[in-house]
């Protein structure tokens, strides 16, 4: 059995993308509640599958993309006198979304934490429980040279204490957000994804605002440490003191509008006339044929 988390369908190459954790570590911790014995996930893999011509899919033709080590937070206490003993957990991430541009030359990924603890506060007499968690996970772009991808950009996402991975697990292409594409044209300038912490103040100072929803950045990286050159979007609305971490864990997938990159279509006008002398002025005088060519569709006119 394999743990399938984020999927997405190439076109171009007719082949389903789908990541799942691929290599994993093992944590034992004692409780006065019981023993715990955690796996948790050290690597993700991406891999793709040939879709047959009936819809199935072609096992056989399994392709590695790439494979990705996680980033994990490991708290594994057994001394019952350390302060951390009941907060003993560890938190990763596991790819949540892949996202190809328009030409299926670039793929957006994005990760989501889990966190596996081993004295959950919802139930203390289960030594381990799995749950959505925060501030482990990271969104890259990977570029495909002839069979090939890379790794192209790793983005900072949000900042949780001078943390940059707080990817909450979806991602996508964004269009004309940086005004690079000109009025005539649309293309992914962006990377659009959803995060905690986008701005993040402790409580403990007052004012504080905090910010989680929506991160817009230059498709290209957005600038180090902080996420400067970005836009970021509240998206509860609520921004002032401990209201608006509630959001926290509760984002999940995002979806841009694809207009498929496509520049405005151009339209040659070809004009003939054949003159036809009236005395009346029923019917016009002449007939007039317009000749549209391009690819802008089907016109009328009157």
């Amino acid at each position: 059995m394999r743990q399938v988390y984020g999927v997405s369908y190439n076109k171009l190459q007719n082949r389903l993308y789908y990541s799942v954790p691929t290599t994993v570590g093992v944590c034992n911790v004692s409780h006065p509640s019981g023993n715990g014995l955690t796996r948790y996930v050290t690597e993700n893999s991406i891999y793709s599958l040939a879709i047959n011509s009936d819809g199935t899919l072609n096992s056989a033709g399994r392709v590695l993309i790439a494979k990705i080590p996680t980033q994990t937070q490991i708290q594994c206490v057994n001394d019952p006198t350390d302060p951390n003993f009941n907060m003993s957990r560890v938190n990763y991430g596991v790819i949540s979304d892949i996202e190809f541009n328009h030409d299926f030359s670039s793929m957006l990924i994005a990760e989501r934490t889990l966190a596996q603890r081993f004295q959950p506060n919802n139930n203390p007499m289960k030594p381990t429980d799995l749950e959505w968690y925060a501030h482990e996970s990271r969104v890259f772009r990977y570029d495909l040279s002839g069979s090939t991808w890379s790794q192209a950009v790793k983005y900072s996402v949000g900042n949780y204490n001078g943390r940059l991975t707080n990817s909450s697990g979806g991602v996508d292409f964004g269009f004309n957000d940086y005004g690079t594409c000109g009025d005539d044209n649309a293309c992914e300038d962006a990377m659009v994804g959803l995060s905690d912490a986008l701005r993040f103040e402790n409580v403990g100072t007052q004012p504080y605002t905090n910010i989680y929803g929506i991160l817009i950045s230059d498709i290209n990286g957005n600038s180090s440490g902080y996420p400067g050159n970005s836009y970021f979007i509240d998206i509860d609305g609520f921004t002032d003191g401990l209201t608006a971490i509630d959001a926290k864990s509760t984002l999940g997938d995002i979806e841009v509008f694809d207009n498929n990159c496509l520049a405005l279509p151009s339209c040659t006008l070809g004009v003939s006339c054949n003159a036809s002398p009236q005395t009346i002025c029923s019917p016009a005088n002449g007939i007039a044929t317009i000749f549209p060519t391009g690819d802008q569709g089907h016109l009328s006119y009157l």
